[in-house]
């Protein structure tokens, strides 16, 4: 907060000059820094400058401190810590961008000190007699401080994570994450409960970050899934991998929608593109599985065609036959009377295969598995088994009902192993009997 409206003697307006100075140049080389990782030098010269700006604080309140009013005097002492935690927090960022996480985290700590200490010295100004304009500029400047300790504690999980993920410690990687997450829905709060404290291009930038850590949870998701194929050479590991690098490169998309002018978004998302593609030419056999695996998810589709298009279309139109095989046996209904083009008898459209027993058991084992989603089975995996079953049940006729069921025996032929223990554990607590086992492949 600027101090210009008080009597003071020619030696503090020219401390009041400096001071106003050096929040010019330090505000200067921190926004710089701020606009682009690689110029993360900028954060050192903003440190030094705030180190100056926080000496020049301290030099003014032992000027004038036996010759100012008690609000005036916490009005110094608040600017003082505050310019303190920008030193601290500067240095800080310096170093998390040179990798140098143990050494970024005692300075974040410091800071978190320096921003309580300003946050004390600031609320009790507002417990002074402040006209409407003085207080509102301290009422600012107190719910800014606020907004600065939980950045600080975003920035001490931030290096902590650093730290667990060089150690391979993905599981406190995750929550490190998961925590950041938390403070910045937090802030966001805070910018919902006063937007007029809060600048369009701040709160764009904030909601880009949070998109951004939606992506780190599934970057850090993917490391673990290496690991483990490292261990476990199987399949299904080896779609996690992709799967989850897929969801991380899409919330980066969401986050350079909301803020296309940060160019580090781009990197990451070009970076992402090449690992995806990387992971998907060697096991170009594979495709239709991770096609149908994935929900033909838009993302990889575009890849696939990125890296052979006529390979894609190739697959692409068997899969299409293999859909349009379900309706080979082609159906004419005359009310319940239907006519298959194979035969020329007629077949009551209640005269199919399945009993209602035997089908309600199908909808139990479908609502069973709806409600018992496993932690290694994805959404989308389950939505796939449950639309491949689903039409067993809605067919009308044995035609379509043995479409269904031989469309469903060579969907389950690709399932994972972790869908396949689920079905089998699913089946007998629904108990579907041996019957229907058999027609499933369970």
């Amino acid at each position: 907060m600027n101090i210009n409206s008080y009597s003071l003697s020619d030696e503090y307006n020219l401390k009041r000059q400096q001071i106003e100075q050096l929040c010019n140049e330090a505000d200067y080389h921190n926004n710089l820094a701020k606009a682009c990782s690689e110029n993360y030098i900028e954060f050192k010269n903003a440190a030094e400058i705030y180190n100056n700006l926080a000496k020049t604080y301290e030099d003014t309140y032992l000027l004038l401190k036996n010759n100012i009013s008690n609000k005036e005097s916490l009005i110094l002492c608040a600017n003082l810590y505050h310019s303190k935690y920008n030193y601290a927090v500067s240095y800080g960022q310096y170093y998390n961008l040179t990798n140098d996480y143990n050494k970024a985290i005692p300075l974040y700590k410091d800071a978190k000190n320096y921003i309580q200490q300003a946050t004390v010295f600031i609320s009790s100004v507002l417990k002074e007699n402040l006209s409407k304009e003085e207080r509102d500029a301290v009422e600012y400047d107190f719910n800014m401080y606020k907004v600065d300790v939980l950045l600080n504690e975003i920035m001490i999980a931030y290096n902590e994570n650093s730290i667990a993920l060089e150690n391979k410690q993905y599981s406190i990687a995750y929550d490190k994450t998961k925590l950041i997450y938390d403070y910045f829905s937090k802030i966001q709060g805070m910018i919902n409960n006063t937007p007029e404290y809060f600048e369009p291009n701040n709160v764009r930038r904030l909601l880009a970050q949070m998109e951004a850590i939606n992506a780190n949870l599934f970057v850090i998701n993917s490391y673990q899934s290496e690991t483990d194929y490292q261990l476990i050479q199987d399949f299904d590991i080896y779609f996690d991998i992709i799967w989850y690098l897929v969801r991380s490169y899409e919330y980066t998309q969401k986050a350079i929608k909301i803020d296309n002018y940060w160019i580090d978004y781009k990197k990451t998302r070009k970076n992402i593109y090449e690992d995806i593609k990387g992971l998907l030419k060697p096991c170009k056999k594979k495709w239709s599985v991770i096609l149908c695996k994935s929900n033909n998810n838009l993302t990889l589709i575009e890849i696939m065609k990125s890296i052979d298009n006529k390979y894609y279309n190739k697959i692409s139109n068997k899969r299409s036959f293999f859909i349009m095989n379900i309706f080979k046996n082609h159906v004419k209904s005359k009310g319940n009377v239907v006519i298959n083009n194979y035969s020329t008898s007629y077949t009551s459209s209640s005269d199919t295969q399945l009993s209602s027993d035997n089908i309600e058991k199908l909808n139990n084992l479908i609502d069973y598995i709806k409600g018992n989603l496993s932690n290694e089975l994805s959404t989308d995996e389950m939505n796939c088994i449950v639309n491949n079953l689903s039409p067993i049940i809605d067919a009308k006729t044995n035609v379509q009902q043995e479409d269904a069921i031989k469309n469903w025996n060579n969907f389950k032929s690709n399932l994972s192993t972790a869908s396949l223990k689920l079905l089998a554990i699913s089946a007998d607590i629904v108990t579907l009997g041996a019957f229907l086992k058999k027609l499933l492949g369970l």
